[in-house]
């Protein structure tokens, strides 16, 4: 067998070094096609049928507890994360900061995290900011050749900032959002701005309904193109109510007339139920999820929550369980701390990871 060039004619060899050029570009463009997958992939955790949706990340849940209750968190979010599910949830935080944070280390190098900060300022007004980040993983990219060329990988950030304006139980907020995607290594970079919109209220101390609209008016531009990706949105409702297991009373006395009185206090051990419709743009079906959360005792709480009704290969079902979650809840009782702090702890479903399990670890700290 001879060597290449060899015995080749002059055009011949042209013909063969034209071929290599124009593998060796497709290789590259495949490769860097690959990154975007990998990320794209990762909507598997949670999504039926929205497919080639930009940032499909934003899709994902986010913190434990939610993660823990599959998702159904729009009308129970009582954290800061709730600005990444309905920001008006943000009104009903106590008038001190608190803070979340999430890691949630997957396979094949991806990393899921999120950062959120939220505190009432008043009776009326309360704010937020936070942080999403979703690493790829990366890889090395070869010629046609095999030889290593240089390493890809693919990040991307949605920074929040929101408001919200409270009036009794009712409340209504906004979040402004800044995307940021960059595949490393080649010098392509997209930005978006987008926003959230959402209500909240409290109805007669049994119920919280929750409404909000996700990713609106926003679309994905990038550096090196003309053409830009519209991002599609999300509706979200939901309602969620708490079922007290022990109630604890006190009777005070009332200066002027002397009538007694009879206070309740909040229960420290209760079940909480919540269910959440979400549908995303060009989905055919909305994910309708229940979770829900057992607290035998103020210090320890366990979750749990699935879909009932999805799309799974293309048909509307009941209990496709394509999404579901499952975690518990650790309030370590240290009075001597400055701070109280809460521990969260989940496991979700992904279906692109080796075990079809990906593991979430919140910490939620009241300053």
């Amino acid at each position: 067998m001879c060597r290449a060039g060899r015995s080749f004619s002059v055009n011949r060899k042209i013909s063969v070094v034209a071929m290599r050029i124009v593998l060796s570009t497709s290789v590259r463009f495949i490769l860097h096609c690959c990154v975007g997958c990998v990320g794209f992939c990762s909507i598997a955790f949670g999504q039926q049928s929205s497919t080639n949706l930009a940032e499909a990340y934003l899709q994902l849940p986010v913190g434990a507890r939610a993660v823990g209750l599959a998702g159904a968190y729009t009308a129970i979010a009582n954290e800061p994360i709730a600005l990444f599910y309905n920001p008006a949830g943000l009104a009903f935080l106590p008038n001190r900061p608190q803070i979340s944070l999430m890691a949630s280390p997957q396979e094949f190098g991806r990393v899921h995290s999120a950062f959120a900060y939220g505190q009432s300022i008043n009776d009326q007004f309360a704010v937020g900011a936070g942080l999403i980040h979703y690493w790829n993983g990366s890889f090395l990219e070869r010629n046609v050749l095999g030889t290593p060329l240089r390493e890809l990988s693919s990040e991307q950030y949605a920074v929040s900032i929101g408001g919200t304006w409270r009036s009794g139980d009712f409340a209504v907020g906004a979040t402004g959002k800044y995307l940021i995607n960059t595949l490393r290594g080649t010098g392509s970079k997209g930005t978006a701005f987008t926003m959230d919109l959402g209500a909240k209220a409290d109805i007669a101390d049994v119920f919280s309904v929750g409404i909000a609209a996700q990713n609106l008016f926003g679309a994905m531009t990038w550096n090196n193109t003309s053409v830009s990706e519209r991002l599609p949105y999300s509706l979200r409702a939901g309602i969620a109510t708490e079922f007290s297991l022990e109630k604890e009373t006190y009777t005070v006395r009332k200066n002027v007339r002397g009538e007694t009185e009879t206070i309740e206090l909040p229960s420290e051990s209760y079940i909480a139920l919540t269910l959440d419709a979400v549908l995303t743009q060009y989905d055919h079906t909305p994910i309708v999820v229940l979770g829900a959360e057992y607290a035998p005792i103020q210090l320890f709480s366990v979750r749990g929550g699935m879909n009932v009704l999805g799309e799974q290969g293309g048909t509307t079902k009941a209990f496709p369980l394509t999404r579901w979650g499952g975690g518990i809840s650790l309030v370590p009782p240290i009075d001597s701390l400055p701070f109280k702090f809460q521990i969260d702890y989940s496991i979700a479903n992904d279906i692109v990871a080796t075990g079809n399990i990906d593991h979430f670890i919140s910490l939620i700290v009241d300053i």
